[in-house]
């Protein structure tokens, strides 16, 4: 098991994130997407759909009702 000093700055940086994911404060950069995929792909649920974001070669959805 992986053991994190004490005081680690990096650690503190992963707390802030996840307390403001948590409180929702976080703004959400795929925009509500309930799915995703890559770029390269495009599976079944994806025809006819329109990406809400592209993010670092994956497109992301926001499917209704999923």
């Amino acid at each position: 098991m992986l053991s994190i000093p004490p005081g680690d700055p990096g650690m503190a940086i992963c707390r802030r994130i996840a307390a403001r994911a948590a409180s929702g404060t976080l703004m959400d950069p795929t925009g509500g997407a309930t799915h995703a995929h890559g770029i390269d792909e495009l599976p079944p649920w994806a025809l006819g759909q329109a990406p809400v974001n592209e993010i670092g070669g994956l497109l992301f959805y926001q499917l209704a009702g999923r």
